[in-house]
């Protein structure tokens, strides 16, 4: 499978420089890898530890390794699926105080906390829903229409703001009291609290930000769909090929399509 991965990204024909980059340095790490496991003499080997072993490849290989290795293993690994769901509900927990939303703030969102939201460039971006489409766009602040209708996607903005609001106040003041005399950031302040307190919660990523692509936000979202060979055309956009390899309906009803179309191929001409 891994060497099935390493034909298809070569294959994989994007504009962008980066993501060509990513594509060639896995491509060019995975014999490595392949090296690495199999050199593996360890006795009740487990995934935990070819996991750890792989954390020191770049992400893009690391990505690869674990789809593999779920793919291999489908008896393992398909009955978690059930379980994915959660509740999407924000909440607070009653009698906290400010200051136990500033060390949480301080712990879990000190990556929004550090970004510099006075510079012009970590605001450029607004996004709207489009009318046709209902989803995500990106416009330019400032030189753009449509900023008036600017979805709530700032994540990493409200909570700096949230955080220097509350360091203004007394540390021992209650948050509900805070709350109620700023109900602006009710909402915000949800979220850190629910999503701070989870192991994994918020994208860590200020979306608003020059350098910020929708491939960025969508990579993982659109593989769940099937998506592969991930080509960002634009700062706007990024295209994608889905479904290349899977069966046809007739071969699932006739009982003959084949389960193994991870990392799909171009078809060989010769054959």
């Amino acid at each position: 499978m891994l060497q099935k991965a390493k034909k298809h990204l070569s294959q994989v024909v994007t504009i962008d420089e980066h993501q060509r980059k990513l594509n060639a340095l896995c491509v060019s790490e995975i014999p490595s890898l392949l090296e690495d496991i199999n050199s593996t003499s360890e006795p009740n080997l487990t995934w935990q530890t070819l996991i750890e072993r792989a954390s020191v490849y770049s992400f893009e290989t690391q990505e690869v390794f674990i789809a593999s290795l779920m793919e291999a293993h489908p008896w393992l690994v398909d009955e978690f699926a059930q379980g994915m769901n959660t509740e999407e509900s924000i909440q607070l927990t009653p009698g906290i105080s400010v200051a136990n939303m500033l060390r949480l703030l301080e712990t879990r969102y000190r990556w929004a906390l550090d970004i510099n939201f006075e510079s012009p460039d970590s605001q450029y971006w607004f996004w709207y829903r489009s009318i046709d489409k209902e989803e995500p766009r990106m416009g330019v602040r400032g030189n753009e229409a449509g900023e008036e209708h600017e979805l709530s996607l700032d994540v990493a903005r409200q909570a700096h703001r949230l955080y220097h609001a509350l360091s203004r106040v007394d540390s021992n003041h209650s948050l509900a009291m805070f709350l109620l005399e700023n109900p602006e950031y009710r909402t915000i302040a949800r979220r850190v609290w629910t999503l701070g307190n989870q192991p994994m919660g918020d994208i860590q990523i200020n979306v608003l930000d020059k350098g910020v692509l929708p491939m960025h936000l969508l990579r993982c979202k659109l593989s769940m769909f099937g998506a592969t060979k991930f080509d960002p055309r634009s700062d706007r956009w990024v295209r994608v090929t889905l479904f290349q390899g899977a069966p046809l309906a007739a071969e699932t009803s006739q009982g003959i399509a084949k389960d193994d179309w991870l990392f799909p191929l171009l078809p060989d001409r010769e054959a």
